[in-house]
């Protein structure tokens, strides 16, 4: 592994997030970005999470759309799923998160979360894991990090780093920049930028937009509208 992708791993493990939240509502949205936030839905919440995405190649898909529901006060359990053009629905996920530290009580909030993933088009199927920190610098930024592994049955495993920097611009409104590498074990290494912005329509619903820089070869690029909603 060379020294540079070292580095960002160490980067995500030592790096700290914000999530567009109101105390009162416990609202915790894991939009935009790639990056997973560190805190979960109270017990007996429920939340809709969903994108949809356009790329350079002209390739359209509903990136994964994302049902939580608040099993525990710190565990919440999930269901996903991704359609794509000309492939209809692809993946189709279930896991959960479980936070472990959250900044009332630690320096840090610390989450986990893993996922089954079965490529309905492929029969493929793997684990998807991640370990997520998170830390509030002040009142209006933030840093959130992912440190992340696939355990794949048909193709090469893989480790994720992500670091993810927060700012609250207002009450409503926030923008963020991401830094995403992607480990394949047997294969390529691929880095990617992604910049957004997220507005709150009220304290139940959010939409945001944003826009991925892909740092390979072809240096291409997709962007993304998404909406989440705490149902209840």
């Amino acid at each position: 592994m060379r020294i540079r992708h070292i580095l960002v791993i160490a980067m995500a493990m030592i790096g700290v997030s914000a999530m567009a939240q109101t105390e009162e509502l416990n609202v915790v949205f894991n939009r935009p970005g790639y990056a997973n936030g560190t805190g979960v839905l109270s017990k007996k919440s429920l939340a809709f999470e969903t994108g949809i995405g356009f790329g350079e190649d002209k390739s359209f898909m509903i990136n994964t759309s994302t049902l939580r529901y608040g099993l525990l006060n710190r565990l919440e359990v999930l269901g996903t799923i991704t359609f794509t053009k000309g492939d209809g629905m692809s993946d189709l996920g279930l896991g959960a998160e479980f936070q472990l530290l959250d900044e009332e009580t630690s320096p840090i909030s610390v989450s986990v979360q893993g996922r089954y993933v079965s490529d309905l088009g492929n029969s493929s199927r793997a684990g998807v894991f991640s370990l997520n920190l998170g830390r509030s610098i002040n009142d209006v930024f933030s840093l959130t990090a992912n440190y992340g592994y696939d355990v794949n049955k048909d193709w090469d495993n893989c480790h994720h780093a992500i670091l993810n920097a927060s700012f609250g611009i207002n009450d409503k409104l926030g923008v963020f920049g991401e830094f995403i590498e992607d480990i394949v074990v047997k294969g390529d290494n691929y880095s990617n930028l992604n910049f957004g912005v997220n507005y709150m329509l009220n304290e139940r619903m959010q939409v945001d937009c944003s826009y991925a820089r892909h740092l390979d070869q072809y240096h291409s690029w997709d962007v993304e509208i998404g909406f989440a909603w705490l149902i209840k």
